[in-house]
């Protein structure tokens, strides 16, 4: 196995411009806020910082490396690409020093210094991204002074770009092995006391390596447009990201798929009850999301050569299972809370609005979207529940979910239709040409059992791994649907549809005519009114152009007559806004 298959950047994109990338600027907020969504501050840093197996580099490389610019200047310092500003400008949230995160990186990222190299059991010091990276979020909004407040939502959708984050950082590799007087600097950084000529030359060899396989992959990336379309911010292409760096950096070149369907990072409170979980229903156990995310998010795993080895990973499962007990807690609602709209900061609901709405969500809405939280905490709990599986191997209810055919719901199909098309060829793996999601379940819940076996966990034990879930007993589907889920914080999770296509609530509850064709996304200031991010445009910001594959705005659509992607009659203008302000209060 070498170096390129399983290397850490493979998905960096080195282009050399000798220049850093156009970037939109980062708009520190004055002071930030945390609701009350049932964490405590220890909750917060944990789920913000703790590791979950995946690595970028090695960690003193990236506090070392330096910013991807370039200077006549010699009295000019580059400022260091860890900064939390620079690190803002690609959208992640900045967090404070703590035990967790000793140089202050932002929100997703982990010193991880316990990571262990499957292929080599090499023990290293990396930096990785973890959950928090895509499932924090963060509303910002103008006091009366017009200083700029920021609103935290835990385990709300992140703005995020991490395609744009690659990019700068394969360019700030690339600029740092090419220019000896920028190498120099880092290599006195990194290697600190250790410093000589024979310790520089051997970190040049490592990172030359390093470069030369990003380079190699930018090569195969654009040789089969792999991206066809701006991802953009806060949203990735998670399933079929996920199969090419299983299936295609790790077992096989002929692996490789398009990467065509993004979906904006979803909110995950009460994901952990949810019968099945993925914009499409697909997967049915938590830790099986969760492993594969961590696969998909470069945690190395050995899937080639002796087969003693095979399923070995650097995943850390321990603390996945850590982290969804934060999320989920003893029982539904008992862990991280959907949050409620903060009148302090966002202005207060108008109750006969919203009272007018409830009974328009009553009509129009509570068949696919259930009612409120309270109505499902006490459904919950009943001997015969209307919105509740039967109890699982721990006795704990699940939420089942509403799917909604695509001929029904309208919406872009390709999130749906690729998990469904896409097939893999498991090699020596022995399962033969299959569906993609399938052999990923397969890879996933193999890494699981062998966790089990290698740490002799019992059975009973395996299931509190897994909250309830048998591996093998509920294998991932492939429907040609999405789910409806809840709609408990739906106000705080812009933008809306799986793809992010529509910026708004109130232009959710519009025909599609009247639904923006471009607007911006990556702009964290919030339109309490119209309950969405300010869309106007941003310098250095691509519109989100929703005539293109996979980002149709089209669906989930009231309005007169009936057919595809109609579910309701067309609202008056009066209606949109009672809809809109109820929605608040969830």
């Amino acid at each position: 196995m070498t170096l390129f298959m399983r290397t850490s950047l493979l998905a960096l994109s080195l282009l050399f411009c000798g220049c850093e990338g156009k970037l939109p600027e980062y708009h520190a907020p004055k002071e930030v806020h945390w609701l009350n969504q049932n964490w405590t501050p220890e909750v917060w840093d944990g789920f913000y910082h703790t590791p979950q197996g995946t690595e970028i580099i090695p960690y003193d490389w990236f506090i070392a490396l330096e910013q991807p610019q370039l200077s006549i200047n010699p009295f000019y310092k580059i400022p260091l690409f860890s900064e939390a500003n620079y690190l803002g400008r690609f959208g992640f949230l900045p967090s404070d020093k703590s035990a967790l995160n000793p140089d202050g990186l932002p929100v997703g990222f982990a010193k991880d210094d316990k990571f262990v190299d499957p292929y080599t059991q090499e023990h290293k010091t990396v930096v990785s991204l973890t959950c928090a990276a895509c499932h924090t979020g963060q509303l910002d909004t103008l006091n009366e002074q017009n200083q700029r407040i920021g609103i935290r939502i835990d385990g709300g959708g992140s703005l995020a770009n991490p395609t744009l984050f690659e990019a700068e950082l394969g360019k700030a590799l690339l600029l740092t092995e090419k220019i000896p007087t920028r190498f120099n600097r880092f290599a006195k950084r990194v290697l600190g006391a250790d410093y000589s000529a024979d310790a520089k030359a051997k970190l040049k060899g490592q990172l030359k390596q390093l470069v030369r396989s990003g380079l190699q992959l930018q090569k195969i990336r654009e040789t089969k447009h792999i991206y066809p379309i701006e991802l953009g911010f806060g949203r990735v292409d998670a399933l079929n990201d996920i199969g090419n760096q299983v299936f295609a950096s790790q077992l096989s070149e002929k692996n490789w798929g398009v990467s065509d369907a993004p979906v904006n990072f979803p909110h995950i409170w009460e994901t952990s009850w949810f019968d099945y979980v993925q914009y499409n229903g697909s997967i049915p156990n938590p830790l099986v999301r969760n492993i594969g995310e961590s696969l998909g998010v470069k945690s190395p795993i050995v899937l080639t050569g002796d087969k003693n080895n095979w399923f070995k990973t650097s995943v850390n499962i321990e603390n996945l299972v850590l982290m969804e007990e934060w999320l989920a807690g003893d029982a539904p609602y008992q862990g991280l809370h959907a949050p409620s709209w903060p009148e302090q900061y966002l202005g207060a609901i108008d109750q006969e609005k919203a009272a007018n709405g409830q009974k328009l969500y009553a009509e129009l809405c509570i068949s696919c979207h259930y009612a409120s939280r309270d109505v499902l905490q006490r459904d919950a709990v009943a001997e015969s529940p209307i919105y509740w599986t039967a109890r699982n191997s721990l006795g704990q209810p699940l939420l089942k979910v509403v799917m909604s055919d695509l001929d029904v719901i309208g919406t872009d199909p390709k999130q749906a239709m690729d998990f469904i098309n896409r097939s893999v060829d498991t090699g020596d793996l022995g399962q033969g040409v299959i569906n993609g999601g399938l052999a990923l379940t397969y890879v996933v819940e193999q890494v699981a059992k062998r966790y089990f076996a290698d740490h002799a966990i019992s059975e009973e034990d395996q299931l509190k791994y897994t909250n309830g879930h048998k591996l093998g007993a509920e294998p991932s589907r492939t429907p040609e649907a999405y789910k409806a889920r809840p709609l408990t914080g739906i106000w705080a999770t812009p933008p809306f549809l799986h793809n992010g296509s529509v910026p708004t609530l109130y232009h959710l509850l519009s025909p599609v005519s009247e639904r923006p064709t471009q607007f911006t996304n990556g702009n964290r200031l919030f339109d309490r009114k119209m309950v969405g991010y300010d869309s106007s445009p941003v310098a250095n910001i691509i519109p989100f152009d929703t005539q293109l594959p996979g980002n149709s705005n089209q669906g989930h659509e009231f309005n007169d007559g009936s057919g595809k992607g109609i579910i309701g009659r067309k609202l008056t203008e009066t209606e949109r806004w009672e809809l809109v302000e109820y929605l608040k209060t969830l």
